[in-house]
This record gives C-alpha cells, structure tokens and sequence, in this order.
C-alpha cells in the first residue's frame, strides 16, 4: 500500500 511514502516504515517498498 503506496499511499504516502514514508521512509520510517518498511510498508511501502519493503525498507527505502
């Protein structure tokens, strides 16, 4: 789920 890039948690692209 790609909704608001966030690079705090590994949820958008597994950890970026």
């Amino acid at each position: 789920a790609r909704l608001l890039q966030k690079p705090s948690h590994p949820c958008n692209s597994g950890m970026d």
